[in-house]
């Protein structure tokens, strides 16, 4: 497929697809996606590429669903940019289990290590009603906790409701959310996986305050990679995942053509980056160090993981106890992101 045949198929859209919006409006939007979609599309086969275009990103006059749009461009930016770079042993939508008809976004071989890319990205409609205040916490409250807080929340909805303040709103979680995520890269992930398999999970998100509860949920009170006692899942329920990788992806899709700082959505080169490593994968955390040490070091573009993490153990304010640090440190590693003119939100 050549560039002016894509962009034909974008013209035909309909008028309200970001995609096709970009195109009237003169903006670099599509620009981005032909750029980085093209060398993907080339790699499948003509149903998989009719499945792509036409039911995943709806580029048809038929139909036409923003937020799917927007999942699915996520999806696809993480994709593309692993077929562009490891064409020559890329699989798209591979089944790692025999027997099961459930499959991976990709896989790719780099330097004898085979990794394995799960995409999963949130509705994030459901979480905030414009104008409302909201009332959460960054982890999940202890259990001795919850009840003074529900207390209190009542407390501050009876102040709104006498003061006329718009109807206080319940900050929707997804922690379950992530529960749901490990769970289901667990059926997908190989049942017999090596030393040179490397399992990655990429959560997309909107805003900087979604980041920062995503880091939460990871390591906050029963975070999934904190303390095992305390966690909500089982560690064996999730141990086939080896990395989580946390990105602004959605953001940037979102808000590309209403701002000025956010260029080439669909190159994960250009998003915010985050990875973790799993403290409980399968078979302990030697077994794949060679692996995950690879992705960090040449597979993952601008991952921030590293020296956010530097920050935190280095940079704690002295009026601040460890614990409240940690919860709330990425707020001021952010800002200082920001103070150097790297504007990720």
């Amino acid at each position: 497929m050549t560039q002016e045949q894509l962009l034909q198929i974008i013209d035909d859209a309909k008028e309200e697809h970001l995609l096709k919006k970009s195109t009237t409006q003169n903006k670099d939007y599509h620009k981005s996606f032909i750029d980085n979609i093209l060398p993907l599309i080339n790699n499948l086969t003509q149903s998989k590429v009719s499945d792509l275009l036409t039911n995943k990103l709806q580029l048809s006059s038929s139909r036409y669903n923003e937020h799917e749009y927007l999942q699915l461009a996520c999806e696809s930016t993480i994709v593309s940019y692993f077929a562009n770079l490891f064409n020559e042993n890329f699989i798209y939508e591979p089944k790692l289990n025999q027997g099961s008809d459930k499959n991976v976004e990709c896989s790719f071989t780099h330097k004898g290590v085979k990794y394995n890319i799960e995409v999963k990205t949130p509705d994030y409609r459901e979480q905030r009603i414009e104008g409302n205040p909201q009332f959460f916490s960054l982890g999940r409250l202890p259990e001795e906790h919850r009840k003074l807080a529900e207390h209190v929340m009542e407390g501050v909805r009876n102040v709104a409701n006498d003061a006329n303040i718009p109807q206080y709103q319940n900050f929707k979680r997804l922690d379950n959310k992530l529960k749901d995520y490990l769970l289901s890269a667990q059926e997908k992930f190989s049942n017999n996986s090596t030393h040179n398999d490397v399992n990655i999970l990429f959560v997309n998100c909107n805003t900087d305050r979604d980041v920062h509860l995503w880091i939460n949920y990871l390591y906050g009170n029963e975070g999934f990679f904190s303390n095992k006692k305390s966690n909500i899942l089982p560690i064996e329920e999730y141990d086939k995942t080896d990395i989580v990788v946390l990105t602004n992806i959605y953001y940037r899709h979102k808000n590309e053509q209403s701002t000025n700082y956010i260029c080439d959505s669909f190159s994960l080169k250009k998003s915010f980056n985050l990875a973790f490593d799993n403290p409980y994968r399968q078979n302990g955390q030697e077994f794949k160090n060679d692996g995950i040490a690879l992705f960090f070091e040449e597979v993952i573009p601008n991952n921030y993981s590293e020296d956010f993490i530097s920050y935190i153990q280095e940079q704690r304010p002295a009026f601040l106890p460890y614990e409240a640090w940690e919860q709330i440190g990425f707020i001021y590693y952010l800002n200082l992101l920001k103070a150097a003119d790297h504007l990720y939100f």
